[in-house]
C-alpha cells in the first residue's frame, strides 16, 4: 500500500509540473499572439479631431503618427460631408471639453455624420481642464450621438490635461501625456507594444 501511495504521489507531481511549466515555444507563441491577431485581422484606423488652442491637435497627430494613419482636422470652415468613413473601421475622435460637452465643431460633425453601415467602432480621446465630471459627461454625450446612428463607442477614453490658465496645467500635453496617448492607441487597435530598447 505504501508503494502504491508513493507511486501515486510521484505521478501527480509529474502531471502538475507539465501543466504549470509550459514549454518555451508555448511562451513565445503567447507573447507574439497580439502581433498575429493584428496581421490576420488588420484594422484601418483614422483620426478626426477638433482643436482650439492646439492641445487636442498635439495628441491627435501623435496618435496618427504612431498608427501611421490619416488625421482630419474639422473646423467651422470644413464642409463635413467631404469626410467619408466608409473606408475606415476604427475612428479615433478627439475633442476639447467645454462645460461637459465636446467642442461645438465636433458636436456638429457627429450630428451631421452620414453613416451607411454599423460595422465600425469609435474611440474617444479628450483634452480638458480636469474639472468635476466633465470628462464623463462628454463621453456619455458622444456615446449617445453615436448610438443614435447605430455606431459603437468603445468603453473608456484617453484623457489628458490641456494647457490652460491654471499653473498646474501649464506645459500639457507634455512628453509623458503623448507617450501615454501612443500606448493607448496601440492597445486600442491590438498592436503589440514597442520595445523600449
Amino acid at each position: 500500500m505504501r508503494y502504491r501511495s508513493d507511486s501515486t504521489r510521484w505521478v501527480f507531481r509529474q502531471r502538475k509540473r507539465s501543466v504549470v511549466k509550459p514549454s518555451g515555444f508555448v511562451r513565445k507563441t503567447l507573447k507574439l499572439l497580439p502581433h498575429f491577431v493584428w496581421r490576420v485581422n488588420p484594422m484601418n484606423p483614422v483620426v478626426i479631431y477638433s482643436t482650439k488652442s492646439g492641445n487636442t491637435e498635439k495628441v491627435a497627430l501623435e496618435i496618427a503618427q504612431e498608427l501611421n494613419c490619416k488625421a482630419f482636422k474639422i473646423s467651422g470652415e470644413l464642409y463635413f460631408s467631404t469626410i467619408s468613413l466608409k473606408d475606415f473601421d476604427l475612428v479615433f475622435i478627439g475633442t476639447w471639453v467645454r462645460g461637459g460637452e465636446p467642442s461645438p465643431d465636433m458636436l456638429r460633425f457627429l450630428k451631421q455624420l452620414n453613416l451607411e453601415d454599423s460595422d465600425r467602432q469609435f474611440a474617444l480621446f479628450i483634452t480638458w481642464a480636469g474639472g468635476g465630471k466633465s470628462d464623463v459627461l462628454t463621453f456619455n454625450r458622444v456615446k449617445h450621438l453615436l448610438e443614435a446612428k447605430n455606431q459603437r463607442l468603445l468603453d473608456g477614453c484617453y484623457k489628458c490635461l490641456g494647457k490652460t490658465f491654471g499653473f498646474a496645467r501649464r506645459g500639457h500635453p507634455d512628453t509623458q501625456d503623448l507617450a501615454e496617448a501612443r500606448k493607448w492607441a496601440r492597445k486600442t487597435v491590438c498592436l503589440p507594444e514597442k520595445s523600449s530598447k
